[in-house]
């Protein structure tokens, strides 16, 4: 009936942000994002410790389409994963929804919009399914993870500079989630972990990450995420909500 409303994020703080959230970085291509300086070296480390210190595990077991899961118990992961298809809209709309309805603030997607936002696309979108390695269950797909690219290019430094020109490759995290924890069900913290093996292997220089969704500060800080040094303000407009002041966990929308 001609009535708007929105949900947006800026950098400046105006009256008045429901909520203040910041990104968080883990670095990946640390030498690389140290000469340009992206990152600054850790307290007490030199660039090759800190390096080491944020080295990658190994990429997670990819399962063929068509295949539930090998016959080894193979990686170090709770799960095994796979790049989501059209079949698993169904399952990704479920466990996403459920998800949703936990938060304060959050989109009900339908399952067109998860097509459309979700369904992994060549160099933009990166989708995986979770399917437990337990042989007590049976193997269906309990949780997923997503990411999308974002690259940057570093600008006004001195035309002598290395930095100038440089192009950073960054991916941020986008919606994840996961059933009831248990049987062999990922954890936040798992799906962070995947994600950052992930982007690893596809290249990329840094993951980031707001501190929303599963991605509470200490699941990201166990990960090995930098806190960053800027806030994100969150706001509405011509909405009404009771208790107008949300945490990051309260927020299940991710920001384009």
């Amino acid at each position: 009936a001609g009535r708007f409303q929105a949900v947006f994020t800026a950098g400046a703080l105006i009256p008045k942000p429901v909520a203040t959230t910041r990104y968080y970085h883990r670095l990946l291509n640390t030498r690389k994002l140290l000469e340009v300086e992206f990152a600054r070296l850790l307290p007490g480390m030199t660039p090759e410790e800190m390096e080491d210190w944020l080295s990658v595990g190994p990429p997670p077991i990819v399962l063929p389409q068509g295949k539930s899961r090998p016959k080894p118990n193979e990686g170090d992961l709770t799960c095994y994963y796979r790049p989501m298809i059209r079949d698993d809209i169904p399952t990704v709309h479920r466990l996403l929804h459920r998800s949703a309805k936990a938060r304060r603030l959050s989109p009900l997607f339908t399952k067109e919009e998860i097509e459309h936002h979700l369904l992994p696309r060549e160099n933009l979108v990166w989708t995986y399914v979770a399917i437990p390695k337990s042989k007590k269950t049976k193997p269906k797909i309990t949780g997923f993870i997503s990411f999308y690219s974002l690259p940057s290019t570093i600008l006004n430094t001195p035309k002598s500079s290395p930095r100038e020109g440089s192009t950073v490759r960054s991916a941020y995290c986008f919606y994840a989630a996961s059933a009831t924890q248990g049987d062999g069900n990922p954890s936040p913290g798992e799906l962070l972990e995947t994600a950052v093996r992930f982007a690893k292997a596809e290249g990329f220089d840094v993951l980031n990450s707001l501190e929303i969704l599963e991605s509470a500060p200490e699941v990201l800080e166990k990960a090995k995420f930098v806190r960053g040094d800027v806030d994100l303000y969150w706001y509405l407009y011509n909405w009404q909500m009771k208790n107008a002041s949300l945490t990051g966990t309260d927020i299940g929308i991710i920001p384009l």
